[in-house]
């Protein structure tokens, strides 16, 4: 079910502007082992590529005139869909793959504006084959893991990738210890924060913004029961997300700057 792999919604609702004004859950983009990467990667590729288009043909519905063979995945634990005419100019084909292996598929696409012989680029660098290449029978052929997703934008692209992953480091020290969410007083802040936490000790220091981009690290002595002050002056607005990583507990919070 998707409930378990909730990137695979955020995927269809993330790439798909015909489904209304997609929302996402705090604690999928800002608790530990979130989906922040992945969300933003494909909020990115909405942005250059998807936003405005006007028709989605969904290649993989029932009863579809597009014909596919399968030599991998199946037809009902797969959606594929193509998007049309948007600011960008560029068809976009989205497929994503419910199955518990891998998609391998030669689907027939829509060809009103596309054509045999022209370039699909796979915009994220995390899923195999950066391009494929339309054939002369209109199709195409997608593979993606298990449970996973991909996006091709019409043309060649493999010098405007969008990384997807999860930086390793990020990752093992969020994997290492539960996490408990905090709060930051004033929130919106201007020039500093405080934090209370329950226990005294040496904490390693993370803040990122919105972006996933490491804006602040440090070694800090932090006092339980207590406020720290976290200076922030030099902060421009907007969300930051605050992770604290201690010897046995880790600790987070967002908070704004306004």
């Amino acid at each position: 079910p998707v409930d378990n792999d909730p990137i695979l919604a955020y995927a269809y609702i993330l790439t798909n502007n015909k489904l209304g004004v997609p929302c996402v859950f705090q604690t999928d983009y800002f608790a530990p082992g979130n989906l922040r990467y992945k969300i933003n990667g494909l909020m990115e590729a909405n942005r250059r590529y998807i936003f405005g288009a006007t028709q989605v043909d969904y290649l993989s519905r029932f009863s579809t005139p597009y014909s596919a063979d399968f030599s991998g995945g199946f037809p009902n634990t797969s959606l594929i869909y193509q998007l049309s005419n948007s600011v960008s100019a560029r068809e976009v084909i989205v497929a994503i793959n419910f199955a518990g292996e891998t998609l391998q598929v030669n689907q027939e696409i829509n060809t009103t504006n596309i054509f045999s012989g022209d370039t699909l680029t796979n915009i994220f660098s995390e899923t195999p084959g950066e391009y494929i290449i339309v054939g002369g029978d209109n199709k195409a052929y997608f593979e993606v893991p298990a449970r996973s997703f991909a996006v091709w934008v019409q043309g060649d692209l493999r010098n405007e990738l969008i990384d997807i992953s999860t930086p390793i480091d990020t990752t093992q020290s969020l994997q290492n210890f539960a996490a408990t969410e905090i709060h930051c007083f004033p929130n919106p802040a201007k020039d500093f924060i405080q934090v209370a936490i329950p226990k005294s000790g040496k904490y390693y220091l993370e803040i990122h913004d919105i972006n996933g981009k490491l804006i602040l690290k440090k070694d800090l002595e932090l006092v339980g029961n207590g406020l720290n002050t976290i200076a922030t002056k030099d902060f421009a607005a907007g969300i930051y997300q605050l992770q604290l990583f201690g010897k046995t507990e880790n600790y987070y919070a967002r908070f704004v700057i306004d």
